[in-house]
């Protein structure tokens, strides 16, 4: 097999236990999937309204 083939398949298999959370243990206090993208939402929220803000200043 090219190393090319297992370079990718290793990025694979490491992608695929990345998502699964398997590559460190999980703690309860990380929460779930849901609660990451609605901080991330909430933060996005955030610096859009600061953006506009800084923007009607000028």
């Amino acid at each position: 097999m090219p190393i090319e083939k297992k370079i990718y398949e290793l990025k694979q298999s490491i992608l695929h236990k990345a998502f699964k959370g398997v590559l460190v243990p999980q703690l309860e206090s990380d929460g779930d999937a849901m609660d990451l993208l609605n901080e991330i939402e909430e933060l996005k929220i955030n610096i859009v309204g600061n953006a506009k803000n800084v923007s009607k200043r000028k």
